[in-house]
């Protein structure tokens, strides 16, 4: 009976233990499930899926992720009545039928909120138990909504947004926020007087943006704002904003932009405000002053624009530093503002640059003659003349020189007190300029030269003493430029010359000392150009070469020592050009080289020390050429093709380098529409077949002696032959001697000792001959 006893008793405990085991594990399984369900997130579009959210995922309590109910369907949200938790973003949007947030107020955490388009919705109350949002709170275009006093407690870090609610009344429930590790915006909530409720917010760290609040009075709500506590401040279209009192607390601040605030007269309330980095004041048009940023020592960069009440910067007494200054914008029609730069006497350096966009008035700019030092300066679309004449004490400028497409500007600086120009010099599109003088002492140019489309501008004559443009040169479109003087001394220019489209340019002079061009250079569509002289001591030019369309070019004499052009040379569309002689020493051009449509053109004299082209050898359509002799001495073969065609008095072009490339192929060959003798590539043959054993003839005909010689030589010449030039080159390459002679007796008393070559041009063509000068003779 004893043993009965106890085997009940034994059984009656190990029931109970499972029956608690039991228990513990269901409750496990559904504290687990309570913890963490659907980490992909779930979303909602119809009030069905919000009433069966209990039965299709039972004991979820806790969405870990984003959870997005949105449309016109749902009506009301209590099936989602067991939800405690969001980790991920819950955002409600365009619920258009939902008139309550009823269901969500067991929410304790939500990692992000969002609240958008609920046109009905008046009010945030069943989340009033909400304690947590971790990262983000958005709130926008809720067309009823009047209160979120409901949030009272939460305190998002990153993400702050309060915008297009026209009814809300006042931002009580953001009062527990103390600072926002992110970007907090109000914005477009019209019926907002003030911003009670963010009296407990002492720092923004990224963009504060108070923006489009039709009512907004005041910001007195800001006053625990202080010292450095903002980063960037946007204060934009608030109309019936009066003052900025609310930032008296304020002593820097990183970007400060206040624009479009219609009832601003002053700046009163940033009276702390001592450093600013970038500083806009922009459209609000009943500004008068800058009273209030009084205490202002400090700012990098200003901008004003659009205050055409305010007339000068009087207020900036105190400013010691000031990098940057634009008055207007570009990008915006030309409106009248200030009037005077008056405030700013005490700088004698500006380390960034002052730019004046679409200004619609003159400016004052006399507070600016201390100036010695500046980083730039820019006048871009100034409809009145101002007078730049301040400026006339500056040393240095370091960014650049930028008069861009003003009208009514007439008197230019002349800046001859600029020793250093870094940054390019561009003077485009401006009216009323009528010469370009000046600029004296600057030594160097960093940067492009860029003088194009002044429809006035009669007279270039400055630049005299620089000796280096890193940049470009462009002297183009002056429709009344007759002379173009400038870079007399420079020696290099680091991109491309052109001057082209001025037509009415008779001369160009400078540029007498130029010996490199590092990119290319363009003279074109000069209609008046009479002769291209100037260019003597330029030895290289690296890209191509190209003088194009000028109708009264009568002579090219000015490049008697270019020796290279690294890319193709173009002589094209110049009816009256009949010399080219300024190419003599022209050795190599790296790509073709293109003589066409150069109608009074009779001969290539000029091109005889040329030997070696890159591509193709071209010549077409010049009416009058009747010789091509001159290259003669391309010794290197042509590469590329010969195309010699609509040339109609042209009847020898069996020279040997055309020669030479008939002997290997006839592809890439067009010899057509020229005289007889030069009108096939049969005739061009049979040319080169005679012309070949006659120069073999001639070649043992010509004969220099004594040879060694000490100080003189003679030349003997074929039965009536003429001399024209004798060339002697040493045994590198350099010419070393050229005399344009008829006599035969050459005086050699200049040469060291050593071998030379002489190039000797005929009437019967040209000769080589091998010298040996011995002065010890």
């Amino acid at each position: 009976m004893k043993n009965k006893i106890k085997s009940t008793s034994t059984l009656k405990i190990t029931v109970l233990t499972l029956l608690v085991i039991c228990i513990f594990l269901l409750f496990q399984s559904n504290q687990s499930f309570s913890q963490g369900c659907l980490p992909e997130g779930i979303t909602f579009t119809n009030q069905q899926q919000i009433d069966d959210f209990q039965v299709n995922y039972p004991g979820c309590t806790f969405i870990e992720g984003d959870v997005t109910i949105s449309g016109d369907l749902i009506y009301n949200l209590n099936g989602l009545n067991v939800l405690t938790g969001v980790g991920g973003r819950l955002q409600l949007s365009l619920c258009n039928s939902l008139l309550s947030l009823e269901g969500l107020e067991n929410l304790t955490y939500v990692n992000k909120l969002r609240i958008l388009g609920l046109h009905r919705l008046k009010d945030l109350g069943p989340l009033e138990n909400l304690t947590t949002i971790d990262s983000e709170l958005a709130i926008g275009a809720n067309d009823s909504l009047l209160s979120i006093s409901a949030l009272t407690g939460i305190k998002p870090e990153n993400y702050i947004s309060i915008s297009s609610n026209p009814q809300l009344q006042n931002l009580h429930g953001l009062d527990s926020i103390t600072g926002c590790f992110g970007s907090l915006s109000i914005s477009g909530n019209n019926a907002l007087t003030s911003l009670e409720g963010l009296d407990s917010l002492s720092f923004v760290a990224e963009n504060f943006n108070i923006s489009n609040n039709a009512n907004l009075s005041n910001l007195d709500a800001l006053h625990n704002l202080n010292y450095s506590s903002v980063y960037m401040l946007n204060i934009n279209n608030n109309d019936q904003l009066t003052d900025l009192n609310g930032l008296i607390n304020l002593t820097s601040i990183w970007e400060l932009t206040i624009s479009e605030n219609d009832g601003l007269t002053d700046l009163t309330g940033l009276n702390n405000l001592s450093y600013v980095l970038n500083l806009n004041l922009l459209n609000n048009p009943n500004l008068t002053t800058l009273h209030g940023i009084n205490n202002l020592y400090l700012i990098d960069y200003l901008k004003i624009y659009g205050c055409p009440l305010l007339q000068d910067l009087s207020d900036l007494e105190n400013l010691q530093n000031l990098k940057g200054l634009t008055i207007g914008d570009n990008s915006l029609p030309a409106m009248p503002g200030i009037t005077s730069l008056h405030g700013l006497e005490n700088f004698t350096e500006l380390t960034g640059s002052i730019n004046f966009q679409r200004v619609g008035n003159p400016i004052d700019i006399s507070a600016l003659s201390n100036l010695t030092q500046l980083g730039g300066i820019a006048v871009e679309e100034c409809t009145e003349y101002f007078d730049l004449s301040p400026l006339n004490n500056l040393e240095t400028i370091n960014y650049g020189i930028h008069l861009l497409n003003n009208k009514n500007f007439s008197n230019f600086p002349a800046f001859n007190n600029l020793t250093t120009l870094k940054g390019p010099l561009e003077i485009t599109g401006n009216t009323d300029i009528t010469e370009l003088t000046g600029f004296e002492n600057i030594t160097s140019i960093t940067g492009k030269v860029n003088i194009r489309n002044n429809s006035d501008l009669q007279i270039i004559d400055f630049l005299p003493n620089v000796d280096s443009v890193t940049g470009e040169v462009i002297v183009r479109d002056n429709s009344q430029l007759t002379e173009a003087t400038l870079l007399e001394n420079a020696k290099y220019i680091g991109g491309q010359l052109e001057i082209r489209y001025n037509e009415e340019l008779l001369t160009i002079a400078g540029f007498e000392k130029l010996n490199m061009v590092e990119g290319d250079f363009n003279i074109m569509l000069n209609l008046k150009l009479v002769n291209i002289s100037t260019f003597n001591d330029l030895i290289n030019i690296s890209g191509f070469m190209s003088i194009h369309e000028n109708d009264e070019l009568m002579e090219i004499a000015g490049f008697n020592n270019l020796e290279t052009i690294g890319s193709y040379l173009k002589i094209s569309y110049n009816p009256i050009l009949d010399d080219i002689q300024g190419f003599q020493n022209l050795q190599f051009i790296g790509s073709d080289l293109y003589i066409k449509s150069n109608e009074s053109l009779q001969s290539l004299t000029g091109f005889e020390n040329l030997n070696s082209i890159g591509d193709w050898l071209k010549i077409e359509n010049n009416a009058s050429l009747i010789n091509i002799d001159a290259l003669a001495n391309i010794e290197q073969a042509i590469p590329g093709g010969i195309s010699i065609q609509d040339n109609p008095l042209l009847s020898n072009c069996s020279i040997e380098p055309v020669c030479e490339f008939l002997t290997s192929t006839t592809e890439n060959v067009n010899i057509v529409n020229n005289a007889s003798g030069c009108n096939t590539i049969n005739e061009v043959e049979e040319g080169c077949e005679v012309g070949m054993n006659e120069q073999l003839y001639l070649a043992d005909k010509v004969l220099v002696f004594p040879n060694p010689a000490k100080d003189q030589v003679q030349i003997k010449l074929p039965q009536g032959g003429d001399l024209f030039s004798i060339s002697i080159w040493d045994n590198q390459g350099k010419l070393k001697a050229f005399h344009e002679t008829h006599d035969v007796t050459l005086d050699i008393s200049k040469l060291k000792d050593g071998f030379y070559y002489m190039k000797i041009d005929t009437s019967k063509g040209i000769f080589w001959k091998k010298l040996v000068v011995n002065t010890g003779l």
